[in-house]
């Protein structure tokens, strides 16, 4: 070759690789905009994206599936396993999801922890020798899939059948209670359990506590621990006249009212808990404060005799929970 056509071809390769990045931009753009992850189209677009994983731009989740690093880092643990499945049911149209995957595919409330890389989908048969190593199949003998979104998934009453039997009382009763809260016959979970012949030992206690007054996933992760450690089952939201605003009554997430008659109330997080009907906040710091001191005023005229303050570390650290409802008197029945 001449030193022209040296010249040419490095132009050419230039303007190759030019345009190979901007495909790769491209997928990455699309990928994001669709809340899911990219995947190569050609063997062009995958050496590409490999290369860009090897050079620490680009991080790969799972085999074939690929994020901006920044992109991802930003991400909880729940949408990185929707980002997954919102790609694989593209490059699987056929495969359908099943347990935490589908908690997170059908909104249910859960803890971010339950999510460990792995993805899940129901299968016929066991895990095959081919399978990467974070895709979990899921037995079963006959799958009828929905579709969320677009995405093919267990039904919600086999979703919290395959999470109660994967995970204990405590990280599935948000389930459950989030499920009752959008109107879902969480009490039909056991009759479809008999009807596949599963053991009902982990659902029953599930749908004998399931809430759906519950109103988030914190509040149903401590009565799970309340359960647990044998204290009497809350009443939920219980409401108490406002004699300041009748129409905007006090509501406490848990009470408890004892063999002599008075009431034990306890709070988690203790947030949001004086709003008006519209549900804006009292205004500063100071305001609230004082809106919330006259609330205790008020739920103690009406025979709560002690409010307890619940934090999230209560539930990373279940013995402060009991010593606290302990040193309060909530009443336990083991």
């Amino acid at each position: 070759m001449t030193a022209a056509d040296w010249r040419l071809a490095g132009r050419d390769g230039y303007r190759a690789a030019m345009r190979r990045n901007r495909r790769i931009e491209e997928l990455l753009d699309a990928a994001q905009r669709e809340r899911r992850c990219a995947f190569a189209r050609s063997s062009a677009d995958q050496s590409a994206l490999s290369l860009r994983v090897s050079k620490d731009v680009l991080i790969r989740p799972f085999r074939g599936l690929y994020s901006r690093r920044e992109y991802w880092s930003g991400l909880t643990p729940a949408d990185r396993t929707l980002h997954m499945a919102r790609s694989l049911s593209l490059v699987h149209p056929d495969w359908t999801f099943a347990g935490i995957t589908a908690a997170a595919i059908h909104g249910f409330e859960h803890s971010f922890r339950l999510h460990d890389g792995t993805v899940c989908i129901a299968s016929p048969r066991g895990g095959q020798r081919s399978d990467h190593a974070r895709l979990r199949r899921i037995y079963m003998s006959r799958v009828s899939p929905m579709t969320v979104e677009g995405v093919r998934v267990t039904d919600p009453l086999r979703t919290l059948v395959d999470c109660a039997n994967a995970y204990p009382f405590g990280d599935v009763l948000a389930m459950f209670d989030s499920a009752m809260r959008r109107g879902i016959p969480v009490g039909d979970v056991l009759p479809l359990c008999r009807e596949l012949r599963m053991d009902t030992g982990n659902v029953a206690p599930l749908c004998a506590h399931a809430d759906g007054l519950a109103e988030n996933g914190g509040e149903s992760a401590v009565r799970a621990l309340m359960i647990v450690n044998g204290f009497v089952t809350p009443q939920l939201q219980r409401r108490f006249g406002n004699p300041l605003n009748p129409e905007c009554p006090y509501r406490v997430d848990f009470a408890w009212t004892r063999t002599d008659g008075t009431i034990a109330v306890a709070e988690f997080d203790g947030m949001d808990k004086y709003v008006t009907p519209q549900g804006r906040s009292r205004g500063n710091i100071r305001a609230a404060v004082f809106a919330e001191r006259r609330r205790e005023d008020h739920l103690r005229e009406q025979g709560v005799t002690v409010i307890v303050r619940l934090e999230f570390e209560d539930i990373l650290y279940p013995e402060r929970l009991v010593r606290k409802l302990m040193d309060a008197g909530v009443p336990r029945i083991r």
